[in-house]
């Protein structure tokens, strides 16, 4: 065998070495994908729930928001009419009183 030879098979060898010790090196020191994988589903699905459950948080405000309203309404108009009731009233006493002075 010839010294370039003997130079070429010494080469192999220590380079065979380092990449046996690099890819055991890569391998213990990479993430776990599937680990990572099932965690981001897991944040997920937690992010759909809170989603879902302020969803519903927001329907049941709009809900009572709008009951809210309608009872303002209703309590508007309930005073509106007592309000026109006492005027008729008033206006009614105004021309008793009138007829009265006239007379």
């Amino acid at each position: 065998m010839s010294a370039l030879t003997k130079v070429f098979v010494v080469l192999l060898v220590v380079l065979s070495l380092l990449l046996s010790a690099g890819m055991i090196v890569f391998v213990n020191h990479i993430e776990d994908h599937r680990a990572v994988a099932d965690k981001v589903k897991i944040d997920l699905n937690a992010a759909k729930a809170e989603n879902s459950a302020l969803k519903g948080e927001a329907v049941t405000a709009h809900a009572q928001q709008q009951a809210a309203q309608v009872d303002l309404t209703n309590t508007v108009k309930s005073r509106d009419d007592t309000i026109a009731a006492s005027q008729a009233a008033i206006t009614q006493r105004d021309a008793e009183i009138a007829g009265y002075k006239s007379t």
